[in-house]
C-alpha cells in the first residue's frame, strides 16, 4: 500500500458556513490530493466533548451513559486510517433529513452490545434515537497515554458544529497545503 502524507488544517467559526462544509470533501478531492482522502471532523486528542445518552438495548446493563463524542464527514475514518469493524462508515446517504445515524468504536461496542452492535440504537435526553450503522477501531481521544475509552461519531451532515479541523490524505501533503488556502477560501 503507498503511503500518503497527512495534512490537517483548524477551520474555525463554522456556524453558517456549515452547510458548504458538508459538502466541501466531495467538491474538492482533487485539488488537494487526488487519489487521497479529505474528511472534516473535530480531531481527537486534545479538546473533547461528551454526550449522555440512554441505552435502549440493554437498560439493566445501564440506563445512563456519558460518552465522548466526535463529528466527522465520509472519508474521515479512512483519512485517519481507523479501520471499519462491523456495519457501516458515513456516506452521503446520511443527510439532514434521513434517520439519525451514529458510528461507535469496539470499546463501547464490546462493552455495552456484546458482538452485535449495528443495528442498536442509543437515545439522547432530548429523546431523538440514533441507529449504530458501524463499529470502529478505539483510539486515543484525549491523551496518548489514556486508556481507550467509549466513542460515539455522528456525521457531519446531521450535527451542527461551529469548530472542525480539515483532514487531507493525499500522496502530495505539499500540493494539498499550497491548495488549502484556496478551498478554504470559497467556502461561504
Amino acid at each position: 500500500a503507498e503511503d500518503r502524507d497527512l495534512l490537517v488544517a483548524e477551520v474555525a467559526g463554522v456556524g453558517q458556513r456549515h452547510v458548504a462544509f458538508v459538502g466541501l470533501p466531495r467538491r474538492h478531492l482533487f485539488r488537494l490530493g487526488h487519489g487521497g482522502h479529505v474528511a472534516a471532523a473535530v480531531l481527537p486528542v486534545g479538546r473533547g466533548t461528551s454526550q449522555v445518552f440512554r441505552l435502549q438495548a440493554r437498560p439493566d446493563l445501564l440506563d445512563r451513559l456519558e460518552v465522548e463524542i466526535n463529528v466527522a464527514s465520509p472519508g474521515y475514518f479512512q483519512a485517519m486510517r481507523i479501520p471499519l469493524i462491523e456495519g457501516r462508515l458515513f456516506n452521503a446517504g446520511d443527510g439532514g433529513l434521513s434517520r439519525p445515524v451514529i458510528v461507535v468504536n469496539d470499546i463501547l461496542a464490546r462493552r455495552y452490545f456484546g458482538p452485535d452492535a449495528v443495528g442498536h440504537r442509543l437515545q439522547d435526553e432530548e429523546g431523538t434515537e440514533y441507529e449504530i450503522v458501524g463499529v470502529v477501531r478505539s483510539g486515543k481521544y484525549r491523551t496518548l497515554q489514556e486508556a481507550p475509552e467509549p466513542m460515539v461519531y455522528f456525521p457531519l451532515s446531521q450535527r451542527l458544529t461551529t469548530h472542525m479541523h480539515l483532514v487531507v490524505r493525499a500522496r502530495d501533503s505539499g500540493q494539498a497545503g499550497a491548495a488549502l488556502p484556496g478551498v478554504l477560501g470559497g467556502v461561504d
